[in-house]
């Protein structure tokens, strides 16, 4: 990700190296920091440029022909939107958003998970779900929507078996879903079968 930041002390043009418009936001707090403890901006942005996530959030896999966006850190609204926007502006049409079970949503669970699966399907991206509270999203859809999904599992193994029966498997995967879903599991198959 490419970003212009406009500070005190002059211009910053910066890259961090995973995808997002939410990560050079999170960035900008960061050269604040650097800024207060006195670094220059070209310290700064080679601090950015060696950025590494941390866990699973939005760290890019690349394994067996497959670009994996691996997100599988946790999900909520915010970031689930966040993702898909994301992957929805990343150059390419051969690409996936394979989204998990929003856990602990409280009173906005049924809410939420349909929000997300419209975005998905507003963006125009594939979109394959993983756990029962996506399932029954998408049976409170239009059946001309239900059929854009293209698959639908209880788990994230079954999805893994899912992605490696795919012919012609999508250059660019999204995993995103809750800790609790072990959306990881997906690429980690994936690894393993493509050896």
């Amino acid at each position: 990700t490419k970003f212009r930041i406009q500070t005190p002390k002059g211009i910053l043009d910066a890259l961090i190296p995973v995808p997002g418009e939410f990560m050079a936001i999170n960035a900008c707090s960061a050269v604040a920091v650097g800024l207060s403890i006195g670094l220059s901006l070209d310290e700064i942005g080679r601090g950015l440029a060696k950025y590494e996530p941390v866990g699973w959030r939005m760290k890019r896999e690349e394994c067996g022909g497959i670009q994996f966006i691996n997100d599988s850190y946790n999900a909520n609204l915010l970031s689930m939107k966040a993702a898909l926007e994301t992957l929805a502006k990343i150059n390419g049409t051969d690409k996936l958003a394979i989204l998990g079970d929003m856990l602990e949503m409280g009173e906005t669970e049924e809410s939420s998970h349909l929000e997300v699966l419209r975005l998905a399907l507003e963006l125009k991206l594939p979109t394959a779900l993983v756990g029962s509270r996506f399932q029954k999203a998408a049976q409170a859809m239009s059946l001309k929507d239900q059929k854009r999904i293209l698959h639908c599992s209880s788990s994230s193994q079954e999805m893994a078996e899912y992605l490696l029966k795919m012919s012609h498997p999508p250059k660019i995967i999204l995993l995103k879903g809750s800790r609790g879903i072990q959306m990881e599991r997906i690429s980690a198959q994936w690894r393993t079968y493509v050896g």
